[in-house]
């Protein structure tokens, strides 16, 4: 080895990776002596069957700790999360868990998953709230715990969607996880087309609470609903579509038609309603989910899904934003060469059309993101905020290719603000943006 700082782990089957022991090499001292201590580590062991009460062969048996701390990821196994694939009687060994409770279940049928990065946040909790076919089992040291695991009875969810008292023919409906508060797990779920009778029907699948959401062509964004299936029961949902409208038109300061401009629209807050209608399947960065309680949130780092497809304006600068139920909204504007703009305060009323909406831009300028994760360079990901001299900042994120361009920001001067996951030291730098030009941010870590 070259000198050098290092750090000194080890690895044992049937025992918990030790502590990392720091070493130091130089031409003066070239041996390093350390002690590593190895953790005696639990299993969970049974059988699997399936909703009928045959051996389940080749499931995937999941074990995750019971109680997570800030910071614990979803995904892969990092001591808190461990699996096995049942073998032709059913059998099935869990191993290398840490002394401590997990929640041990059935992995979801294929195509029921879905989404991108997360990261688990909030308080632990000490009795978790179980979904059918999970088990609550305590692991010892050295110890294998026996337990029996069962397969739920799927469920099923149909329903009809309709327009204006008709069938909506053609209609994407999708089924993704749903932590409340109207999160879905981005770009997660399935998805149907309704029939010619607006009908939908998704295969069997793990009773739980779901977000179905509709999405019509035309709709700014999806209409969606929270539903709960109930284990071997067939549920129906019916979704009526909302028949109100925005109309409107975009120009530059001259009143030249802008074309191509992406119009979103966003229930204002203070409304009983969501405060957004677009949660759920754009990039999203620093958001967070609870459950219905408002405990345990889910801390959104990246998220990359399958957007709603955009509304963009015509050749002469109109819009119409569809399915737009009753209420009040800002509507907003975005162009690659043009600033962002919006208007808030736009009634719709019900089964009505709002029109006469105007939205002025001006010409924008970009930033070229150039990242060196330097010692960091294992993360790979960084999230990005540009900060105006005034009005709110615009986020992005960058990945290990460490370049990201920002487009549509208004001229004037920005900070740009690259923090990595776990918020630690940013970096910053200001630039001066001008309409029509590139400018350039370069941030080391």
């Amino acid at each position: 080895l070259p000198d050098g700082d290092y750090e000194v782990t080890a690895e044992a089957r049937g025992h918990l990776p030790s502590a990392a022991a720091p070493a130091a090499l130089t031409a003066a001292n070239p041996e390093a002596n350390v002690a590593l201590a190895l953790g005696l580590a639990g299993a969970i062991g049974g059988r699997a069957l399936d909703s009928e009460g045959l051996p389940a062969v080749g499931a995937r048996i999941n074990a995750r700790a019971a109680k997570r701390t800030a910071g614990a990821v979803l995904f892969g196994d990092f001591g808190g999360n461990a699996s096995d694939l049942s073998d032709r009687d059913g059998k099935f060994l869990v191993q290398g868990l840490a002394p401590g409770k997990y929640i041990v279940a059935m992995a979801a049928p294929r195509g029921e998953g879905g989404g991108a990065m997360f990261m688990f946040g909030g308080a632990e909790e000490e009795a978790p709230k179980l979904k059918p076919g999970e088990k609550l089992v305590e692991v010892e040291a050295g110890k294998t715990t026996e337990i029996d695991l069962a397969e739920p009875k799927p469920a099923v969810l149909s329903g009809y969607v309709t327009e204006a008292g008709k069938a909506a023919a053609g209609v994407l409906v999708r089924l993704g996880a749903d932590f409340g508060g109207g999160m879905m797990l981005l770009g997660g779920g399935p998805t149907v087309v309704t029939d010619d009778r607006g009908f939908y029907t998704f295969p069997p699948r793990s009773a739980g609470k779901y977000r179905l959401s509709v999405e019509p062509e035309g709709a700014p964004d999806p209409i969606s609903k929270s539903v709960e299936l109930l284990e071997g029961k067939a549920s129906r949902e019916d979704v009526a579509l909302p028949t109100g409208s925005i109309e409107g038109r975009i120009t530059d300061e001259e009143g030249v038609p802008v074309v191509g401009a992406r119009i979103e629209a966003s229930r204002m807050t203070g409304s009983n309603e969501a405060a957004s209608t677009s949660v759920g399947y754009s990039v999203a960065l620093g958001g967070l989910a609870t459950d219905e309680d408002g405990d345990g949130g889910v801390s959104m780092i990246s998220s990359f899904g399958a957007k709603q497809k955009h509304i963009t304006s015509d050749a002469d600068g109109r819009f119409t934003l569809r399915y737009m139920a009753a209420g009040t909204y800002g509507v907003s504007a975005t162009h690659d060469a043009f600033s962002k703009t919006e208007i808030s305060d736009v009634v719709v009323a019900e089964s009505a059309a709002t029109r006469g909406v105007l939205l002025k831009t001006s010409a924008a300028g970009s930033i070229e993101v150039t990242v060196d994760f330097g010692a960091a360079g294992e993360q790979g990901f960084a999230m990005l905020e540009f900060v105006p001299a005034e009005g709110p900042p615009t986020h992005s994120s960058v990945g290990r290719e460490g370049r990201t361009r920002q487009t549509g920001l208004k001229p004037g001067r920005w900070t740009v603000r690259a923090t990595l996951p776990g918020g630690d030291k940013p970096q910053e730098r200001t630039v001066e943006v001008r309409a029509g030009a590139v400018a350039e941010a370069s941030i080391r870590f």
